[in-house]
């Protein structure tokens, strides 16, 4: 178990710092989106959500609010 949760870090870590200080703008909040929902499928799964259309469906409904907030806010980058 512990092995292959180091493998993970391994491969994750450098694409995880490649989105933090690689990507700007849009694909910057695309890589974060895309964490969350991520995230938000895996805490479904420790929430007892066994069914993978349950999953899913908590997923999705993450997203949404992630989506709003990504298209109605403004886009002003801070300097």
């Amino acid at each position: 178990m512990l092995k292959q949760r180091i493998i993970t870090a391994l491969i994750l870590l450098p694409i995880a710092l490649a989105g933090f200080f690689l990507l700007d703008g849009g694909a910057f909040a695309l890589f974060i989106a895309v964490v969350v929902v991520l995230g938000a499928w895996e805490w479904a799964r420790l929430a007892g959500f066994d069914a993978q259309p349950l999953r899913i469906a908590y997923a999705a409904l993450v997203a949404v609010p992630v989506s709003y907030t990504h298209l109605t806010l403004p886009t002003t980058p801070y300097v």
